[in-house]
């Protein structure tokens, strides 16, 4: 990362406290941040950042177990949101406004979608996507983020999968199977990413020579991802 890049970030990260800070009665009683989230998923388009925020502090606190949920997604299942999209929100908090210190406000400026494509950018052009992200439109942000996806990774893509080239060796069958075998997996379990699918075929795999149930290291990998 050059070091102009380097010093944005660095001054950036100076806001990262307060995107974080959490009280002491927050801690030991959830319920007026429950309320508030409550509130602010009615319309939640218009505010997606400041839901994002508390619904992280909710889980980094672990407030939804006061409340008599298990878990973060079944607490917020009551909300009727997509797994998928409750995971994509505290991920914007975590590695936006708290890792590179986006401030909330340029967050909510550009809105949800574009903040999603910053997701997948790489941390030395993360200040030019965001340039993009605020002056253009998304369809322009995300032929950027994959411009650049695809010059910082080792794999080839292969129609609408990317792969491991040194996997495959180039040979047909091989890619044929890794895009039937994937895309089984996002429909079998309602996932959107292919790298989520992998990850949980991997689970299997690993499984099958671990000393440790399968359906354990399924659940797991199922908690963490959302599903």
């Amino acid at each position: 990362m050059r070091q102009s890049n380097l010093d944005t970030l660095g001054k950036r990260r100076t806001s990262m406290k307060a995107a974080v800070e959490i009280n002491n009665e927050t801690k030991k009683n959830p319920k007026a941040l429950h309320a508030e989230l409550v509130e602010l998923s009615k319309t939640i388009k218009d505010n997606y950042m400041a839901f994002s925020r508390k619904l992280y502090v909710m889980e980094l606190i672990k407030g939804f177990e006061k409340l008599g949920f298990e878990t973060l997604e079944d607490y917020t299942k009551s909300f009727g949101l997509e797994q998928t999209t409750v995971r994509q929100y505290l991920a914007i908090v975590q590695k936006l406004n708290v890792g590179y210190g986006i401030p909330e406000k340029e967050l909510d400026e550009i809105g949800a979608d574009k903040a999603k494509e910053l997701l997948n950018v790489p941390s030395a052009k993360m200040d030019k996507a965001l340039e993009i992200a605020k002056e253009k439109d998304i369809s322009d942000l995300h032929d950027f983020v994959e411009k650049q996806q695809q010059a910082h990774s080792p794999t080839k893509k292969f129609g609408d999968i990317v792969v491991t080239q040194m996997v495959v060796k180039g040979e047909q069958e091989k890619i044929e199977f890794i895009k039937k075998t994937i895309g089984f997996c996002k429909e079998r379990n309602q996932l959107e990413s292919d790298a989520r699918a992998l990850e949980f075929v991997c689970a299997s795999y690993i499984a099958s020579y671990a000393d440790v149930s399968k359906e354990k290291i399924k659940r797991d990998i199922a908690k963490r991802i959302g599903i």
